[in-house]
């Protein structure tokens, strides 16, 4: 027999609710979404990333690039701190770095495993910059949930009302 798995939502005693199918996929998948789901729910749907490994995967990134290439862009260490100024300008050249047009035109100039490391390190600080964006607006958002500031709060689950589960079914 095959067996397929399915991630559903337990709702407070209430009829379960399918959320997605895993017909061709390891049960792992289902197993660390049904674990992500319920440590979003659990942690009073807050999602923080460690902002701090996504700043060590850029530092390497940017060290192997500058070793090898020489000084990438206009980065300066001041653009670590993301409240400078600094830090600003230089998500500024790197957003334009990889815009579609420029990648074309680095392909030019640049040899292939060149135009990759460069790619990598630009797209490591843009994930830097944003992702620390995400955990800010969720803390936001999480200081306005714990402060009962939304004006209606009705159709959102409390932590002890949902569980996510992974379950195998007959396919």
């Amino acid at each position: 027999m095959t067996f397929e798995f399915v991630l559903i939502a337990l709702i407070d005693g209430q009829s379960p609710l399918e959320l997605k199918k895993y017909e061709d996929a390891s049960p792992l998948f289902c197993l660390n979404d049904a674990s992500d789901a319920n440590k979003y729910i659990s942690n009073g749907y807050l999602l923080q990333h460690d902002i701090n490994k996504i700043k060590n995967i850029f530092v390497k990134y940017l060290a192997e690039y500058e070793a090898s290439y020489g000084r990438f862009l206009s980065y300066t260490p001041d653009a670590l701190d993301l409240t400078t100024d600094a830090s600003q300008d230089f998500y500024s050249d790197v957003y334009f770095a990889i815009q579609p047009s420029q990648r074309m035109e680095r392909l030019d100039t640049m040899d292939m495993e060149q135009s990759l490391a460069f790619g990598r390190v630009a797209y490591s600080y843009k994930r830097y910059v944003d992702t620390n964006d995400e955990n800010e607006s969720n803390q936001t958002f999480k200081e306005i949930l714990d402060n009962n500031e939304l004006e209606d709060t009705s159709t959102m689950l409390k932590r002890d009302q949902v569980t996510y589960v992974c379950l195998p079914v007959p396919k």
